[in-house]
Parts: structure tokens; sequence; C-alpha cells
């Protein structure tokens, strides 16, 4: 999540920085809808999103060395 709302938000990330499940999705967006205007996230573009999201998975699947 960006700005570590997660812990504002209840839930904690998976491995690779991303929510887990649906239940908790959904918990995180319940939260953001409740906050008054002033103190909501600021707005994150879902291509930027996206495209963090496919470097994680790609870094992952890199061959790692062995030194």
């Amino acid at each position: 999540m960006c700005h570590g709302y997660e812990a504002d938000a209840g839930v904690h990330l998976n491995q690779r920085g991303l929510i887990g499940t649906h239940a908790q999705a959904s918990a995180v967006l319940a939260w953001i809808l409740g906050l008054p205007p002033e103190e909501a996230p600021e707005p994150v573009y879902w291509s930027v999103a996206v495209a963090v999201a496919v470097a994680v998975a790609a870094v992952a699947e890199l061959p790692h060395s062995r030194s």
C-alpha cells in the first residue's frame, strides 16, 4: 500500500508488499471511504500501481546468484 497506511487500515501486506486477500482489500476500502476528505490518502493512478506490481513480480523471477 502506498504511504504506509496498512497499519492504520489494520492489514498486513504479503511478501510482495500487496494486500493478500479480498477480505483485507474490502476492509481497506471501507477504511478509506470512512475517512474525512481532508484525511483521505492521496490518489494513486492504477497504471503506477500495476507497473510496480509487474516490476516486483519480474524481480522475483530473476535468478539469484550464490556468492
